[in-house]
């Protein structure tokens, strides 16, 4: 599955408050990198998809669960962690798969990304 056919830029414009996503690229793991301004670098706003065939969300859950919280999206169990450098939204999307959404910050995620991270995984779930 083409992760970066999950979220639109639109969707990450309208979810975040910009106006400056571009489409996805994917990487050489699998991961679809969205960012502002067309570039792969994170300057602040990178958001990375990926969908992880080979972890549990116990697993998750136990290894990043400082301040995080239970979650459900889509009618999925869902874990949301924002955590600095680990802010993300991990849910279990079946079949053994982990979708992860994350935010590559240099700080513990604000409260806005607790709506943004549900927003933008309500989408992506709902199309794999």
């Amino acid at each position: 599955m083409d992760v970066c056919s999950l979220l639109t830029p639109a969707e990450l414009n309208a979810a975040t408050g910009t106006d400056d996503y571009a489409a996805g690229t994917l990487d050489s793991v699998g991961q679809c990198l969205w960012n502002t301004e067309g570039t792969v670098n994170n300057q602040g706003s990178l958001i990375v998809g990926y969908i992880n065939p080979d972890v549990t969300l116990d697993f998750i859950k136990s290894t990043f669960g400082t301040g995080g919280v239970d979650a459900t999206v889509n009618g999925h169990a869902a874990f949301y962690n924002p955590t600095q450098g680990l802010g993300s939204m991990w849910v279990d999307v079946g079949g053994g798969r982990v979708f992860v959404l994350s935010f590559p910050r240099s700080s513990d995620l604000n409260p806005s990304y607790t709506q943004i991270a549900q927003q933008l995984a309500e989408i992506a779930v709902g199309r794999i």
